[in-house]
């Protein structure tokens, strides 16, 4: 039997962070900051951010990665063999603490490109060349197995810090006054099969990136941290403000973050 006292207290578990926003609110950016990372690259979209860190002040920046598309001699991996490469490099990981011991934090980028990997491999296992439309209300079963897997299993095995980046989706209306526009009603993370719908519960902090207009023609990248009516899936265990300017980057988390991760 484990104790928890205030003198011992019981050890922090490991933190598994989900990054939701639309394309270009600068999720990578971010992760690509966290220390001590290893990144498990599903959409090839580290070069562009990796480049405008080098030359804003992170010159220093280092990383490893897998390039999950890709196999060992540089071939380009099949779609439907994706799945398999991802969780199989999350077994090695975890089957080697020792080799991996250096790394804190596994970031995986992106979550939406994981779905697609999922997708392509079911209908693989089941025979099947259809379009991803095309998939049957049987294939998403054996789809929401897949991911548990994933998200459950592959990832806490590793015992690492996890991030994870994810697009979203923006949920819409017509808009009453204006029967020309539209008006954002919620936004919600994008993976399908309804995974989506419970995607929050498998981490301990989900969090909604956003980049806003600022003075003086520039821009500002705002973290929102708690749930509100148009985003119920957002939570934070580490004590962050409703809603924080991170233009500066992981520097700013990194006082919340302390002795917590």
């Amino acid at each position: 039997m484990n104790t928890s006292t205030p003198s011992s207290p019981k050890p922090h578990n490991p933190l598994k962070i989900l990054l939701i926003g639309p394309p270009g609110s600068r999720k990578t950016t971010l992760g690509l900051q966290f220390p001590n990372l290893y990144v498990e690259d599903c959409d090839r979209n580290l070069d562009g951010p990796e480049r405008f860190l080098r030359s804003n002040g992170h010159a220093d920046l280092s990383y490893a990665y897998n390039n999950v598309r890709y196999t060992d001699d540089g071939k380009m991996r099949e779609i439907d063999d994706c799945y398999n490469a991802l969780t199989d490099d999350l077994g090695v990981i975890a089957k080697n603490p020792d080799v991996y011991k250096p790394f804190q934090w596994i970031f995986v980028d992106s979550l939406s490109h994981v779905n697609e990997f999922i997708i392509r491999h079911v209908l693989k296992q089941q025979s099947k060349t259809r379009k991803v439309g095309e998939m049957e209300a049987r294939d998403w079963g054996p789809f929401k197995s897949y991911a548990y897997i994933l998200l459950v299993a592959k990832l806490e095995q590793t015992n690492k810090n996890i991030l994870c980046s994810c697009h979203e989706i923006k949920l819409v209306e017509s808009d009453k006054d204006n029967i020309m526009k539209e008006k954002v009603i919620g936004y919600e993370p994008f993976f399908q099969g309804k995974v989506g719908d419970t995607i929050g519960a498998f981490f301990t902090d989900v969090w909604r990136m956003e980049v806003e207009p600022a003075a003086g023609g520039t821009s500002r990248t705002i973290l929102q941290t708690v749930r509100h009516p148009k985003c119920d899936h957002l939570k934070n265990s580490i004590g962050l403000p409703d809603t924080l300017d991170i233009s500066k980057g992981f520097s700013v988390l990194e006082p919340y973050l302390k002795g917590k991760s």
